[in-house]
């Protein structure tokens, strides 16, 4: 029995700050916080695994005395290797029932003399007896750990992780392997959770798509994509600084990079309080509620508010109202100024596809060029006929007045004069399309940029945009559920009902994406789409009840382990349909637009040259044959 302070009662575990024992020893306190945890599932099971702990804490708080030997099931007793710059460490036990036993043993005879050249080649021996021996994968690792060849270890751990995943040596190796490249954080983290990390095949963002970058665990992938996405951020923001056009596009762009500076901020906290929870699965951990704290607070800065106060140099009067939002509404200057970063970005958005394709009361740029194109298509018409007719009236009276039919020079004139008039005519036509048509072939090469393929661009960038935001929900009530937020900003059903509205948002975007589809190229890319997108929703369907089983104990971890593996793997190949779809487009954009400019500047230097000799041509007709005449 122990005192207890009745005016702050301590119900199960206190605090490790609270007695000197716990903080001198913090293995022993694991201990007994797992023996004591408020949840069965996250006790002991077995009077055996009581005792292998109990065996571990005593080996780390007097192993190094004389005298007292400690055995353990898992290591060899008595037996310390030299590998490590921490200082020695135990050696795993061998599994005696693996085929390739003998090659093994002399393979660790070796290694313990430091004959590394002879137990590599023991233990590839034992491979090729035995190519799914654990041992003999992760002994070659431990060669290569104690030769620092990091890679060639990497590898050999990730042959055993699949192979044999959810297998402790491998957690147990991987932390080797850390701790000799001087990675001591996350070498604990991995030795310390053993029987509950594994490695996975990672791949990161980039602006082409996602790139692998072999295994990692969980926690260092959302950390590489953090990074990852936080440089793409970073580079669009430059490429849109450096194009800002229309009014409000600045002030945007200045609120973008103020918001970001805030978020990286809170991102870092967040990282750094992560790194400091003593147990990052214990969601009473102070540094982990203080992690979670920075979490919501870059959240807020994301979606809700910049808390710098915005400095705006263009005038206010020439600040334009923005639809923002994934229902789209139209948000005053002040509104979306004092915004989020993501109100922001829609915002600027908005002004660029505003001017390019107009409202209701103004024509845009799109119908702006093509009232241009018309008008040309017209005035080019116009005077073809009159320039044509000139030379057919032309050829016509000078046969009449001379008696002869043949004039070499009207005759050329007149004949280059309407095939070149022809020729500009159907180019603008070609430019144009024909009214009233949705085809591509009919389209015009104007209307297949702007509609044909900046549309489909655009509709891939907002698919792309809204299916992450419904992939970070995702992860977002999550987190909710474990820290028991119930919130209405940031609480569990606020992050339920906007995952919902996101996934609707990614269905109409994708039903629009399949309306615009006019290339080949486009088939793969949407046919990929859908399917991805549909394996993603049935997980998503597995998650959403795995959290809500409330008669599982580890219901929120079930979860996130679908969300961190299938969940995460399937929008990933989303994600990479939706950059193969706008690719197809912006690569046909780029194609036809090079082909727009290079006709137009032949038709331009031909018309410099042809009229003036048409022109003349015709001139030398009419004076040769009235100085005949």
């Amino acid at each position: 029995m122990t005192q207890m302070d009745l005016a702050n009662p301590i119900f199960g575990m206190p605090s490790s700050e609270y007695y000197k024992a716990f903080r001198d020893y913090p293995a022993l306190y694991r201990l007994l916080a797992k023996g004591t945890h408020s949840k069965p599932a996250q006790r002991f099971h077995s009077a055996e695994q009581l005792s292998d702990q109990l065996a571990g804490v005593l080996r780390q708080i007097v192993g190094g005395t004389l005298g007292v030997p400690v055995s353990s099931n898992l290591f060899v007793p008595g037996i310390m290797t030299t590998t490590g710059k921490l200082g020695f460490r135990g050696e795993a036990v061998l599994d005696e029932g693996d085929k390739a036993i003998d090659h093994l043993r002399f393979g660790d005879q070796a290694l313990r003399g430091g004959n590394y050249v002879s137990a590599e080649s023991f233990y590839k021996q034992a491979a090729k007896i035995n190519p799914n021996s654990v041992d003999a994968h992760l002994r070659l690792a431990e060669v290569y750990i104690d030769t620092s060849e990091f890679g060639m270890a990497l590898a050999e751990v990730t042959k055993v992780q699949r192979m044999a995943p959810g297998n402790w040596k491998v957690a147990w190796y991987t932390g080797r392997l850390l701790e000799a490249q001087e990675k001591y954080a996350a070498a604990a983290d991995y030795i310390a959770t053993a029987p509950l990390t594994q490695i996975e095949a990672y791949s990161v963002v980039t602006a082409s798509g996602s790139k692998n970058v072999g295994p990692r665990r969980v926690h260092d992938c959302d950390q590489l994509n953090i990074d990852a996405e936080i440089i793409l951020a970073n580079q669009q923001l430059f490429n849109a600084a450096h194009n800002v056009t229309y009014p409000g596009e600045r002030t945007a762009v200045e609120r973008i990079t103020a918001g970001m500076e805030e978020y990286v901020g809170h991102l870092t906290v967040m990282q750094h309080e992560f790194d400091q929870a003593s147990n990052t699965a214990n969601a009473q951990d102070s540094h982990l509620r203080n992690a979670y704290q920075a979490y919501l607070a870059a959240s807020s800065v994301l979606h809700t508010r910049i808390q710098r106060q915005p400095s705006i140099v263009e005038d206010r009067s020439t600040l334009p109202a923005c639809h923002i939002g994934i229902d789209q509404h139209l948000a005053q200057p002040n509104t979306w100024v004092n915004g989020g970063i993501a109100d922001n970005i829609d915002c600027l958005s908005d002004i660029n596809y505003t001017h390019l394709q107009g409202t209701t009361s103004t024509g845009g740029g799109y119908n702006d060029v093509i009232s241009f194109l018309n008008t040309a298509l017209i005035g080019a018409i116009l005077l073809s006929i009159i320039f044509v007719g000139w030379l057919l009236i032309s050829t016509w009276r000078m046969a009449a007045v001379t008696h002869r039919v043949i004039n070499v020079g009207l005759s050329l004139s007149l004949l280059v004069g309407l095939i070149f008039s022809l020729m500009i005519i159907g180019t603008l036509l070609n430019f144009t399309g024909l009214p009233g048509t949705h085809t591509a072939s009919q389209d015009g090469a104007y209307r297949q940029l702007v509609k044909d393929d900046y549309d489909s661009v655009y509709y891939a960038a907002k698919l792309k945009r809204y299916g992450t935001d419904a992939n970070a929900d995702e992860s977002r009530w999550l987190i909710a559920l474990t820290f028991n937020d119930t919130t209405t900003a940031s609480g569990a059903d606020h992050w339920a009902a906007d995952w919902g509205t996101n996934i609707q948002q990614v269905q109409q975007l994708i039903a629009n994406a399949q309306n615009n589809q006019t290339w080949n190229e486009e088939i793969q890319p949407l046919s990929d789409i859908h399917s991805s997108w549909n394996k993603y929703i049935t997980i998503d369907r597995q998650i959403r009840a795995a959290a809500n089983n409330g008669s599982d104990p580890q219901h929120i971890h079930n979860a996130e382990v679908i969300s961190t593996g299938p969940s995460n793997a399937a929008f990933g190949t989303f994600s990479d349909a939706v950059t193969a779809l706008s690719k197809a487009n912006y690569d046909h954009y780029n194609i036809t637009l090079s082909s727009t400019q290079n006709t137009l500047n032949i038709y331009t230097s031909l018309s410099a040259i042809l009229y003036p000799l048409i022109g003349l041509c015709a001139a030398w007709g009419i004076y040769t044959r009235l100085n005949e005449f």
